[in-house]
C-alpha cells in the first residue's frame, strides 16, 4: 500500500495445509513495506532522470541559441534531435505555416515531409 492505495500484491503457498502464523503475517507485511519503498524509489529514481534529461535538452538549446543568435536553422535541428531523444522516437519533424502551407522547416531521423497545405 501506498499512501492508502494498493499497487501490489505478494503471495506465498507451501505444501502443507493450514493458516499462517501471526508472525509470519507480520513478517509478509515487513516485506510488503520494503517492496514499498524500493518500488517507490524507483519511481522517484526515474522522474528524477527524466527531469535531468529535459534540462539538459534545455540546456543544448539555449546554447546553441546563444551561439547562433542570427541563424535559426541549427536552433530547430537541436530541437526536433532533442524532442525525438526525449520522447523515445525514431523521428521528428518541426514544420512552420507559410501563407496556405505547411513547410518542413527541420528533421531528425529519416522521416522527411514536403510542404501541404492547412
Amino acid at each position: 500500500m501506498r499512501e492508502g492505495r494498493p499497487i501490489g500484491a505478494i503471495g506465498v503457498t507451501r505444501s502443507r495445509p493450514g493458516p499462517f502464523t501471526d508472525k509470519q503475517i507480520a513478517l509478509l507485511k515487513t516485506f510488503a513495506d520494503q517492496a514499498v519503498i524500493a518500488i517507490e524509489n524507483v519511481r522517484l529514481f526515474q522522474e528524477l532522470k527524466e527531469s535531468l534529461e529535459q534540462q539538459t535538452a534545455t540546456s543544448e538549446i539555449l546554447g546553441v541559441i546563444a551561439s547562433s543568435p542570427t541563424d535559426i536553422q541549427p536552433v530547430l535541428d537541436v530541437v526536433a534531435e532533442n524532442a525525438a531523444r526525449l520522447c523515445d522516437a525514431n523521428d521528428a519533424l518541426i514544420h512552420r505555416i507559410d501563407g496556405d502551407k505547411l513547410r518542413s522547416v527541420a528533421n531528425y531521423g529519416r522521416c522527411r515531409s514536403v510542404g501541404v497545405r492547412v
